[in-house]
């Protein structure tokens, strides 16, 4: 028996409908295939356009992210203390007495491609331990004495109160931690260290001596830059110090950064300033 199909009164073949075969196969005329042509030409030319649109306003993901490297890699000049001594709102680094060639950075999340924010600093972030040790935006921090009824011309002495402040680019953000602040997934069980905006007594530290049982001698000395110190955290009255572990980053690889229990040897830094002070 020859095989046909039908087709409906008043249409030819090429009016663009399928057929259906005996075979269980269906035919579709030329009419259908080109306009699936014509569809999917008229879709690769939107997306086209709409990456282009993007790329003209700097909304692409890679523009977005080489923003922001921009933004915290850029240089930043450390303060010059001719004295050798810390003094309020000097611009130091602080760097890893564990390793040297650590410093403690912020670490913005990465971009999102459905947003046009660009500074992921705000309005928190966390911080870690960089490898990146020059002195740029995002690793270098404002010293600011809570005691303001005394001298700016008077150096920070040990056991004193300080805040630690990011410079402006990234938007004044005040190192941060509060007891509550605990990463379930992590083995340490450490106290977790931020940056975000505000001055609660959980952006207080204060400066101490490295030693313990000269402690309380050096209390009320100067603090020299270029020499092993240790950050208590006031509110929890622990401190400052790097993780054995590392975290993934925009930035890479990096070091964590925790408060724990008691000073240990991860637990020292030192305070950078420009190097024209070294002696």
């Amino acid at each position: 028996m020859a095989s046909y199909c039908s087709v409906p009164f008043g249409m030819k073949p090429s009016d663009g409908f399928t057929m259906a075969l005996p075979s269980g196969k269906t035919s579709y005329t030329s009419a259908v295939r080109i306009g699936n042509w014509n569809e999917e030409a008229y879709l690769k030319e939107e997306k086209k356009s709409e990456f282009f649109h993007k790329k003209n306003r700097g909304e692409l993901l890679s523009q977005k992210t080489d923003k922001l490297l921009e933004t915290a890699l850029s240089p930043v000049s450390l303060s010059i203390q001719c004295d050798g001594y810390l003094y309020d709102g000097n611009i130091v680094q602080l760097q890893s007495s564990f390793d040297s060639t650590l410093v403690l950075a912020a670490t913005p999340s990465p971009p999102e491609p459905n947003t046009n924010d660009i500074n992921t600093f705000l309005p928190s972030c966390a911080v870690s331990a960089s490898s990146y040790n020059q002195p740029c935006t995002r690793n270098s921090f404002i010293v600011f004495r809570l005691n303001k009824s005394l001298s700016q011309e008077l150096p920070i002495t040990y056991g004193e109160s300080v805040i630690l402040q990011t410079v402006q680019h990234i938007g004044s953000l005040n190192l941060y931690s509060d007891r509550s602040f605990f990463q379930v997934m992590n083995k340490s069980r450490n106290q977790e260290v931020i940056l975000c905006k505000g001055g609660t007594p959980s952006n207080f530290w204060r400066v101490i001596f490295p030693d313990q049982g000269w402690r309380l001698e050096k209390e009320g000395s100067p603090v020299p830059v270029q020499t092993d110190i240790i950050f208590n955290h006031v509110f929890s009255n622990k401190y400052l110090a790097l993780e054995d572990s590392k975290k993934m980053t925009v930035f890479g690889a990096e070091q964590l950064v925790k408060l724990h229990d008691q000073p240990i040897k991860r637990s020292l830094w030192q305070l950078v300033v420009n190097p024209a002070t070294k002696k």
